[in-house]
C-alpha cells in the first residue's frame, strides 16, 4: 500500500511574497500586508462556512467546486484470495486492550466525511497535478459538527461521486 507524503506548502495566499506580486500586478491598489491578509483569511473563512453548513460552492478563476462529501466505509476488501479489513487502526484503544481494535464511525452510521474538490469542473492545465487539502482546523470543524448530539450534517452532506 502506498503512503501519502507530505509535501512543503508551496503556495499560500498569505505568504508575503504573494502579496509583493499583487502590488507590483496592481500599482494603483495601495493596501497593507496586514490587510491584504485579513481579506484574504476573511474571504476564505466565508467559503468554509458555506460549505460547512452543507453548500456546494463554486471557486472563481476556473478552480472547480468545493463541498463535503460523505461515503459509506466498506469493512473488508479481498485481495488475492485474503480478506483485508479497511478500516483505520484505533492504535490507542488497541495498546490498551493488546489487540487491534478498528474506528467503526458507529456516530456517523458508519459513513467517513471529507472535504471534495470537484476536478472535472477545473479549467487548469495539468489537473492531475493539482490536489486539494483542507486546513486541519477545517477539517477537524467538520468532525465536531458531525459528533454533536442529534447532528443534522450527518443528513444535510451529500455523497458526491466521481464522474468517470
Amino acid at each position: 500500500m502506498e503512503r501519502r507524503r507530505r509535501f512543503a506548502n508551496d503556495y499560500n495566499t498569505t505568504f508575503k511574497s504573494v502579496w509583493e506580486e499583487f502590488c507590483k500586478e496592481h500599482p494603483q491598489v495601495n493596501i497593507s500586508f496586514e490587510d491584504y491578509k485579513q481579506i484574504c483569511w476573511t474571504s476564505n473563512s466565508m467559503y468554509a462556512k458555506y460549505i460547512l453548513e452543507g453548500e456546494k460552492v463554486k471557486l472563481p478563476q476556473g478552480f472547480g467546486s468545493l463541498a463535503i462529501s460523505k461515503k459509506k466505509q466498506t469493512h473488508k476488501i479481498e485481495i488475492n484470495g485474503k480478506e483485508k479489513i479497511t478500516l483505520a487502526v484505533n492504535w490507542v484503544e488497541s495498546k490498551k486492550k493488546g489487540k487491534k481494535v478498528y474506528y467503526s464511525n458507529l456516530h456517523t452510521q458508519g459513513y467517513r466525511f471529507k472535504w471534495f474538490w470537484f476536478k472535472d469542473e477545473v479549467f487548469l492545465q495539468h489537473t492531475p497535478c493539482w490536489q486539494f487539502n483542507a486546513t486541519r482546523l477545517n477539517s477537524r470543524k467538520v468532525a465536531q459538527l458531525l459528533k454533536q448530539e442529534n447532528s443534522p450534517y450527518l443528513y444535510i452532506y451529500k455523497e458526491w461521486q466521481k464522474k468517470k
